[in-house]
C-alpha cells in the first residue's frame, strides 16, 4: 500500500485554500477534504512495513506546529506543475518531521533523502499558462492567521485518473495529554 505520514489542514484553512484552488485558471484542484502538509512519504509498503511505521510514530512527543501560509508556488510534476500554497518555517514543524524521521529510520524504513520544503499541494497543470500565472501573482500576499494542528496521521493514498484519493489510517497527538 502507498502510505504517507501528514498534518491534516483545520476546516476553515482547508476552506479558504479550496475556494483559491477552484478559482485558479488552468488547474485541477485537489478536494478541500484532502488538502495536507505531508511530512514524510513512504512509497509503497507491505503490510508488515506499515505496521511498523505506525508503531513507530505512536507516542512521538512533539508539538507545538504553528502553519503560517506564505503566498503560492509551484513545483515541477512529471510533465506538468503542482501549485502549492507555501508554509513559513516553523521550528515545531521541522522538529516533527526530524523526530518522526528518525524513528521511522530507526523501524527500519528507507526515507528518501530530500530537502523538507513545507507546502500544501493545491492541484496540478499541464503547464504554466499567463493566465495561470496572473492568479497566482494575485495571492503573493496571501497570510491567513497561523492554525496549530492538534494532531498528524499515517494516510494511505490511491493514485487515480481523476486525481489521488486518501484515508487516514491511524491518527497521532502533536502534544500528548498531561495526566
Amino acid at each position: 500500500m502507498r502510505l504517507f505520514f501528514a498534518l491534516p489542514l483545520p476546516g476553515r484553512l482547508a476552506d479558504q485554500l479550496g475556494d483559491i484552488a477552484f478559482a485558479l485558471p488552468d488547474l485541477r484542484p485537489v478536494d478541500p477534504d484532502s488538502l495536507h502538509l505531508t511530512l514524510h512519504f513512504l512509497g509503497e509498503l507491505d503490510d508488515a512495513m506499515a505496521e511498523e511505521a505506525a508503531r513507530a510514530a505512536e507516542g512521538l512527543l512533539a508539538g507545538p506546529v504553528r502553519l503560517r501560509l506564505d503566498g503560492l508556488g509551484s513545483f515541477p510534476a512529471g510533465r506538468g506543475l503542482s501549485l502549492h500554497a507555501v508554509v513559513a518555517p516553523d521550528p515545531g514543524l521541522s522538529d516533527l518531521h526530524h523526530r518522526l524521521g528518525s524513528r521511522l529510520a530507526g523501524a527500519g524504513l528507507a526515507l528518501p533523502r530530500r530537502r523538507f520544503r513545507p507546502h500544501v499541494t493545491l492541484g496540478r497543470a499541464p503547464r504554466m499558462t499567463p493566465r495561470l500565472e496572473t492568479a497566482l501573482a494575485a495571492h503573493v500576499g496571501l497570510a491567513p492567521p497561523p492554525v496549530a494542528p492538534a494532531r498528524f496521521g499515517l494516510y494511505r493514498s490511491w493514485l487515480r485518473p481523476e486525481g489521488a484519493q486518501y484515508e487516514r489510517l491511524v491518527d497521532y497527538p502533536l502534544v500528548l495529554p498531561v495526566s
